[in-house]
């Protein structure tokens, strides 16, 4: 049987669950009866922010199943509120400049740091009547996943950030 431990999530348009918090795991107690003792074992999975997470809290699975998802090459920026994208102090080769992916040959938009103090980087999300429902500051390096005017539900990425990797050196 699975528990969330510490772990908020909300459903994404997929309906699956998305890890909001940073501090949280999952617990998996299974019984076993071994001859006529009755044992209980506990695993413990800690889960990552913006991880997509399978198994609900409550649910009996299946061993082998897949509990959490996520990519560990990036850390997303995943919106709570739901509605229009609207972008705050991003302005092309000033704070944003476009990269193309050479083994893709995909194009993505990078947040670049500015010596302005005043300039902000955001993602904000209006919802029908304009309002201003969720605010999302972007690091220099920020990758953005969604364009001006974009309808997001909660649970969407709205960036990722590249995690630091460590480079493979050769022994001689």
């Amino acid at each position: 049987k699975v528990t969330y431990v510490g772990l908020r999530t909300i459903d994404n348009r997929h309906g699956l669950g998305v890890a909001m918090n940073r501090n949280g795991s999952v617990e998996v107690v299974s019984i076993e009866h071994v001859g006529k003792k009755r044992v209980e074992k506990k695993e413990i999975y800690p889960v990552v922010y913006g991880a997509t997470v399978r198994a609900r809290d409550g649910e009996t699975v299946l061993k082998n199943s897949v509990l959490v998802e996520w990519d560990s090459y990036t850390t997303p920026i995943v919106t709570e509120a739901s509605g229009r994208v609207k972008f705050g102090d991003i302005f092309e080769g000033v704070t944003v400049k476009e990269e193309v992916d050479t083994a893709t040959s995909l194009s993505r938009k990078v947040i670049i740091d500015t010596a302005d103090p005043d300039v902000r980087p955001r993602v904000s999300i209006k919802n029908d009547t304009g309002k201003t429902v969720g605010r999302y500051l972007l690091p220099a390096g920020a990758n953005i996943m969604v364009a001006e005017g974009d309808l997001v539900a909660a649970g969407d990425v709205i960036a990722k950030i590249p995690r630091e990797t460590t480079k493979t050196k050769d022994i001689t």
